[in-house]
């Protein structure tokens, strides 16, 4: 291990390559879990990154949701950051979404993040905290940003209902896809924790 290093995912430069991470299925949303990751991006364009929760491992698959426009899922329960340029209507910055059991998702569209561009898009080589949060069935997600060496959250979606099923194993999920031919994308994790209540 480095002091103070940094993790990096590489997408590498296949057309859609792609690089996907699990800490295991330890989590469930009875227990309020809760996966926070502070990360930055090689490239806003060409590019599809995830953040959250999953009920996978396997790796894989591209990406927990399928097509973020539906949306259509790989996952059966999940809720996730995601920011997809592949996207044809939602191709604009960072969405939240969460599916319960295969169900009927839940979308969150912000209008701005509280970014330096006052929009949603991720910044180039900045890094922002992500969080995903759960309630028994209900997800939240936030996200932050350093502002005068102080982490700040600047979005918060609230709590939403039916977003996941409460007694399903979930495990953290990082994900980076590179969506411009052989142009390879790099996540660059500073930190990454997930934690919730014991069982018993």
């Amino acid at each position: 291990s480095v002091p103070f290093g940094t993790a990096t995912m590489v997408a590498g430069t296949d057309d859609n390559g792609y690089s996907a991470a699990t800490l295991g299925l330890h989590f469930r949303g009875e227990y309020n879990a809760v996966t926070a990751a502070i990360i930055s991006s090689s490239g806003v364009t060409g590019n599809k990154v995830e953040m959250g929760f999953t009920d996978t491992t396997a790796g894989t698959d591209a990406g927990q949701v399928n097509a973020i426009d539906t949306p259509t899922w790989n996952a059966t329960d999940a809720a996730v950051w995601i920011y997809d340029t592949d996207s044809t209507t939602k191709n604009d910055g960072w969405y939240g979404l969460a599916v319960p059991n295969g169900g009927t998702a839940v979308t969150v569209a912000p209008t701005s993040i509280g970014n330096s561009a006052g929009d949603t898009v991720p910044v180039l080589d900045t890094r922002e905290l992500m969080i995903v949060a759960t309630q028994e069935g209900s997800v939240r997600f936030l996200r932050g940003e350093n502002l005068s060496n102080r982490w700040v959250i600047t979005y918060d979606s609230t709590w939403q209902a039916s977003g996941i099923t409460a007694t399903v194993s979930l495990s953290p999920w990082l994900f980076v896809q590179a969506r411009a031919g052989s142009a390879s994308r790099t996540l660059t994790i500073d930190r990454w924790t997930t934690w919730c209540w014991r069982s018993s």
